[in-house]
């Protein structure tokens, strides 16, 4: 309950320990500590900032995303950094953001043997069609789980099959028999290594949409306020509901069902505010 299945991860090329905090992996460290990571380098960026985050804890936030040599951590730099350029809205401040993303993106291709090893390896499985015991196993989970996931769709479309049902959808999709060890083919049979692969599943397009509903109808655009908080908390958000949807499929772990809280409550509590200062100019 403290520690949940913890072990030590290092990167061997250069035999140091990879940052995992209290988390079993790296990767699920990014994801939850991305929000306060979004903030940190809104703050570096931007000297105004209606949350303060001490220069200390600024920087240790963002130097430990850096030394999880998480390919999700990455990710989520590169998104963060895009988001934050692009609330400017101007053409130069887009061409900063795609530009800093993008390297972000190469520099964690070139450096990172995870990064370099996974994305080679999805490039084998979705484009060349190619699987074998040698396949990155990150690879392999995603390929395996997607391929489960697009079977249960197109048998239920609309409704999916059912909450809770998706290792039941696994045993009778997935790709077995590409490594001898016979966990590796089962991994994520349960969570879909993608809470957008598993609502997906388990949802079916009633739950895709749903997804998307509450993600564009609780978002705040630079633009509906001047008071930065509002735009601040729910972008912060935003970043770690990407990382969820791509890499993490439990529901549950990371205390994210308090973070869609706090993503809805913010826009409500923007909308009441709005509609109090409606109000009172009325008056």
């Amino acid at each position: 309950w403290i520690l949940p299945s913890w072990r030590l991860y290092t990167y061997p090329s250069i035999n140091i320990i990879r940052i995992n905090s209290i988390l079993p992996e790296p990767s699920h460290f990014c994801i939850s500590m991305v929000p306060a990571f979004f903030i940190s380098v809104y703050e570096v960026i931007n000297k105004s900032s209606p949350i303060h985050i001490s220069k200390t804890a600024r920087w240790l936030i963002i130097s430990t995303f850096f030394l999880t040599f998480s390919t999700l951590g990455f990710v989520g730099i590169a998104l963060s950094v895009l988001f934050i350029t692009l609330r400017k809205v101007r053409l130069t401040y887009i061409v900063y953001g795609l530009t800093l993303a993008s390297f972000f993106i190469f520099i964690s291709y070139q450096y990172s043997e995870f990064t370099k090893s996974r994305l080679d390896g999805l490039f084998e499985t979705f484009v060349e069609g190619e699987l074998s015991g040698k396949t990155n196993v990150s690879a392999f989970v995603m390929y395996n789980n997607f391929n489960v996931t697009i079977h249960t769709f197109l048998e239920n479309p609309i409704l999916g099959g059912g909450l809770g049902s998706y290792a039941i959808s696994f045993d009778k999709y997935a790709i077995g028999g590409v490594y001898e060890i016979e966990a590796i083919n089962n991994l994520n049979r349960t969570d879909a290594n993608s809470l957008l692969f598993r609502a997906v599943a388990e949802c079916g397009l009633a739950g895709l949409v749903f997804i998307l509903y509450f993600v564009l109808n609780n978002f705040v655009s630079k633009g509906e306020t001047d008071d930065k908080l509002y735009w601040l908390i729910c972008n912060s958000i935003l970043v770690m509901i990407c990382l969820k949807l791509f890499r993490d499929g439990h529901y549950f772990v990371h205390g994210f069902p308090f973070f869609l809280w706090i993503y809805y409550l913010n826009k409500k509590k923007l909308l009441e505010i709005k509609s109090i200062k409606r109000h009172e100019s009325q008056i």
